[in-house]
């Protein structure tokens, strides 16, 4: 498969994303796996979409990740069930998802990897302190550019805020 690199609309990168994930569910996959709102919490949860009109509730940029979701990607991906899946990634949780391909917990035959530069993540109560003041945070973020004592420690002292190794990446 080849490589692509997508390279956002600065003013309104997020919807951005939302335009490349409608055209790909229109054209390529059945399914995309991204964060997004519930209505259970006010952090961004993975979630499994097929309907496009869906999209307006994802948070594909979200400084957020209540958990590394490379564990509930992996479950989708242990069977397969003919189906063509978009995984979106941060780089950290793209990683965890090859080491579980490489455990035979998972087969990425079917999927789609996209990733996106990422510039850290918030602890999950920092986020949502942040989250009732700004309600689309990943585009103030993008802006301002959040200080470093702001993100969580293992985000710190992470070197690989970009993946050049996936399907699909976003920068």
């Amino acid at each position: 498969m080849t490589a692509y690199k997508l390279k956002a609309n600065e003013s309104h990168p997020v919807q951005s994303v939302r335009d490349l994930f409608t055209q790909l569910l229109e054209k390529e996959v059945d399914y995309i796996f991204l964060p997004g709102r519930s209505p259970y919490s006010k952090l961004p949860m993975p979630m499994l979409i097929s309907d496009s009109a869906l999209l307006d509730t994802t948070e594909p940029l979200a400084p957020a990740m209540p958990f590394n979701s490379a564990k509930q990607a992996s479950s989708v991906l242990k069977t397969d069930a003919g189906k063509k899946i978009a995984f979106l990634l941060k780089p950290c949780e793209k990683r965890a998802l090859v080491e579980l391909e490489k455990l035979c917990q998972c087969s990425l035959d079917n999927a789609l990897v996209i990733t996106a530069d990422c510039g850290g993540r918030f602890e999950n109560s920092t986020y949502l302190d942040l989250i009732d003041g700004q309600p689309d945070l990943a585009q103030s973020l993008l802006e301002k550019n959040s200080s470093p004592e702001q993100l969580s420690p293992s985000c710190t002292v992470c070197t690989q805020f970009t993946d050049e190794g996936s399907d699909i990446h976003i920068n």
